[in-house]
C-alpha cells in the first residue's frame, strides 16, 4: 500500500495506533504475540521503516494512567484509586486522577483532554454516551468499570449476586418485607442491583418494597428513613455506607432502634461500615479487590494482552455485623 499510515496498520492488526507505535518502536512494551502479528501487517504493506524508526507524529508512551472517577468525596472511589495507585506504582506507573462531580458532560470533556496525555484509561461508572466513549477508546486504550459499551473491555462487581446474598441473609433470619433505598437508576450498577433484588426476593417469596430512588449521601438516607417508616418493612437495604448512617441516624431521632426494631443491609466497596454504631452488615469485594482489579485491566490492556477477557466480573462477599437480627415479634 502507497503511503501506508500507522492507522492502516492498527486497523488490519486490530489494535490501536498507540500499539502500534509501541510494537514497532518498543517491542518488550507489548506482548510478543501482538508484537509479531503488527510487524508482519507492517511488512505487508510496505511500512518497512517503522520497523527500525520511531513512528512519526505517534505520541510516546508517558508511564502515566487517567482514572476518572464520579465523586472523589465518595470512600468507595477513594478506597478503589489508593488500591490502583498502588498497583499502577508498583509497574512503574503514574495515576492521574479526575473527579467529574457525576456530570456526563464533565466526563467525557475531562476525557478527551486527558486521551492526549496518558496511555491508557479507566472510567468508572460511566455516564457519557456509549458512542462517545467508543470514538474515544479509538484514540486511547480505554476500560470501564461499572458500565459498559460494547465492544469496549469492561469490569463490573457482582451486583446480582449480592444481593441474592442479603435477601438469603435476612430471610433465613425471618424477615417476610424487605424495602431498598436505591440509587441514580441511569447507572450500570444499580440496574444490576436491582434485577438481582427482584429476582431474589421472588425466589424466596418476599415482600420488596421499592422506596425509589435517593442520593448517594447521608440526606438521602434521612429522607430514605421517612418513606421506610409508612411501610411493614422489617429490613431495608442501602446502595452505600453513607444512606445507612443517614438512615440510621433518621431512625434513633424516631425511636426506632438497629437492628432490634430494623435491620440495616448496605452495600458499599469502602470500609467505613465499621465506623459506625451498630456496625453494618455489609455486601462488598473484599478491601482493595476493586482498584487492584482495576489496575492490572489496563496494564494489560496498554499492553494489548489480546489473551485478556474483554468482560470481568469481581466477586462480593457478605459480611455479617451487628446491624442485623431477627425481626421484632408482633402481638
Amino acid at each position: 500500500m502507497v503511503g501506508a499510515t500507522v492507522r492502516d496498520i492498527a486497523r488490519l492488526a486490530e489494535v490501536s495506533p498507540a500499539t502500534v507505535s509501541r510494537a514497532l518502536a518498543r517491542p518488550d512494551a507489548v506482548a510478543e504475540a501482538t508484537r509479531r502479528r503488527v510487524v508482519e501487517v507492517a511488512e505487508q504493506l510496505g511500512y518497512r521503516r517503522a520497523v527500525r524508526e520511531p513512528l512519526e507524529g505517534v505520541r510516546r508512551p508517558t508511564g502515566t494512567v487517567g482514572l476518572v472517577v464520579p465523586d472523589l468525596n465518595n470512600p468507595t472511589f477513594a478506597s478503589l484509586l489508593k488500591a490502583a495507585q498502588h498497583r499502577l506504582a508498583v509497574r512503574g506507573l503514574h495515576a492521574m486522577v479526575v473527579d467529574t462531580d457525576r456530570q456526563a458532560e464533565t466526563e467525557i470533556a475531562m476525557a478527551r483532554q486527558l486521551s492526549g496525555v496518558v496511555d491508557g484509561m479507566v472510567i468508572c461508572s460511566p455516564l457519557a454516551d456509549p458512542a462517545d466513549l467508543r470514538h474515544l477508546a479509538r484514540q486511547t486504550p480505554l476500560l470501564l468499570v461499572d458500565g459498559q459499551a460494547d465492544p469496549l473491555p469492561s469490569l463490573t462487581i457482582e451486583y446480582a449476586d449480592g444481593m441474592t446474598q442479603v435477601v438469603a441473609h435476612l430471610s433465613a433470619l425471618g424477615h417476610r418485607t424487605i424495602a431498598y433505598a436505591g440509587g441514580r437508576v441511569s447507572t450500570h450498577a444499580e440496574a444490576q442491583r436491582r434485577i438481582g433484588l427482584e429476582a431474589a426476593a421472588a425466589e424466596r417469596e418476599v415482600t420488596l418494597i421499592d422506596l425509589g430512588h435517593f442520593s448517594a449521601g447521608v440526606g438521602g438516607g434521612y429522607s430514605a428513613a421517612d418513606a421506610l417508616l409508612t411501610t411493614e418493612a422489617t429490613a431495608i437495604v442501602c446502595i452505600n455506607t453513607f444512606v445507612a448512617v443517614g438512615l440510621m441516624n433518621r431512625l434513633a431521632q424516631r425511636g426506632v432502634r438497629v437492628p432490634a426494631d430494623i435491620s440495616v443491609v448496605e452495600f458499599d466497596a469502602a470500609t467505613t461500615n465499621q465506623l459506625v454504631s451498630p456496625m453494618l452488615t455489609t455486601v462488598a469485594p473484599s478491601s482493595g479487590a476493586v482498584g487492584t482489579a482495576v489496575a492490572d485491566a489496563v496494564i494489560q490492556l496498554i499492553g494489548a494482552e489480546q489473551e485478556a477477557p474483554r468482560h470481568r466480573t469481581i466477586p462480593v462477599e457478605l459480611s455479617i455485623q451487628q446491624s442485623t437480627a431477627v425481626p421484632p415479634t408482633t402481638g
